[in-house]
Formats: structure tokens, sequence, C-alpha cells
């Protein structure tokens, strides 16, 4: 089994890109429901990275959106 690896990702909308990151649990439970990593404004997804991995180590798909006025980083 290959590792556990957060995939960054882009959703083009009427209104502009949406820019998000995602992880697949490598054990699939459907009796977990996905879960959606929500930050608040001036910060970015990328907070949720290290949590996200945990929680898909524990079964759960999880998705983590860049909401609007999101900073930017390229530290990862």
């Amino acid at each position: 089994m290959g590792a556990t690896v957060i995939v960054k990702g882009y959703y083009d909308t009427v209104e502009g890109q949406v820019h998000y990151r995602t992880v697949k649990a490598p054990v699939k439970d459907a009796s977990k429901a996905p879960i959606m990593f929500m930050h608040m404004s001036a910060s970015s997804s990328l907070i949720y990275e290290d949590l996200m991995l945990l929680c898909a180590a524990a079964g759960y798909d999880c998705y983590a959106p860049d909401m609007p006025g999101s900073v930017l980083s390229t530290a990862r």
C-alpha cells in the first residue's frame, strides 16, 4: 500500500477558481462521512495538512478549500 498523500486541486467556476487540498482514506470505511475543513480568512488550507493526514489514517476522506482572501503559501 502506498503512502497517504495530500493532493492540491483546482476547480473552475463562473466566479473564478477554487483551490483545495484533499486526501483519501487509505482504507475506505463507508460508515464515516467525509470531513470538510474550513479556515478563517487570511489563512490557508495548508494549516490543516497534519490534521487531514491523521483523519485519513482513521478512515475519513478529507477536503479543505481555500476561502476567498486566503494567504497563498509556497511553504509546501
